[in-house]
């Protein structure tokens, strides 16, 4: 199977079409990842939002508004973390 395979892969990658199809694969990818990203990013920022409407509305300061300030602290380091990796 290796002996038929490696000569269509070999004539695959001298076509114009080969270097096409690997062109779109690496740009899904790319894509792909950059999407990844973006919804992460996207995500951990709605939900440090919502939870800092809450943790600043009107009342008194209680156990749970504390965590949630602590919650999204740790929220915003995780995203700096992360678009560092990227």
């Amino acid at each position: 199977m290796v002996k038929r395979l490696f000569p269509t892969l070999k004539r695959l990658w001298s076509s114009d079409t080969g270097l096409t199809a690997l062109t779109i694969l690496v740009f899904l990818h790319v894509f792909v990842i950059s999407l990844d990203a973006f919804l992460v990013f996207l995500f951990t920022g709605l939900l440090s939002a919502i939870i800092l409407i809450q943790v600043f509305r009107e009342g008194p300061i209680t156990v749970p508004r504390i965590m949630g300030a602590v919650t999204v602290y740790l929220l915003i380091g995780q995203l700096l973390y992360e678009s560092a990796q990227e």
